[in-house]
């Protein structure tokens, strides 16, 4: 009976010290992860700004989505807005966002490393002081309505409307 007794808390003490440990750390094999195509940027139409779909399509209803948008330094987009919250995560460059609300002013700088959170119909400006690179998520449709003014556009027709097909490959 107490070698029965002994031989059961020392399996017990085995699974306890086991527990403790973790559980064991398998190597991750390749087929487990999710290979993104290569980023392929393109002109959104306004001067100074391209993007890439990482996945899903930011246009399309109920599309989850991540994107990928550059901007140059000097770059100024106009009031303007968007129908979904968008969650932005500066991955380089410094940009500010201007928000107006009657007559309260804020604006909200963003740096490497920050995260920030764009309300859907929130009119804001924003103006790129040194370039940047960021990444946009959220779930679609996402268009720009302008307030007044649109920003610069580049020559061509609207270079946005093919670019879900080729982040759908």
């Amino acid at each position: 009976m107490r070698g029965l007794l002994f031989a059961s808390v020392l399996v017990l003490s085995f699974r306890l010290t086991s527990a403790a440990q973790g559980p064991s750390q398998e190597p991750t094999r390749s087929d487990d992860l999710v290979q993104l195509p290569a980023a392929t940027w393109q002109g959104t139409g306004c001067k100074g700004e391209e993007l890439a779909v990482l996945m899903g399509c930011p246009f399309d209803q109920g599309s989850p989505f991540v994107m990928r948008v550059r901007l140059e330094k000097g770059l100024h987009l106009p009031s303007h807005s968007y129908p979904v919250d968008i969650g932005v995560t500066m991955l380089s460059g410094v940009l500010d966002i201007t928000f107006v609300e009657g007559n309260k002013k804020r604006v909200v700088r963003l740096k490497a490393g920050n995260f920030f959170k764009v309300p859907a119909y929130a009119f804001h400006t924003a103006y790129v002081i040194e370039k940047t690179e960021l990444q946009d998520s959220g779930i679609g449709p996402v268009f720009v309505t302008w307030e007044n003014e649109k920003c610069k556009p580049t020559p061509g027709p609207d270079p946005l409307l093919p670019l879900c097909a080729s982040a759908a490959k």
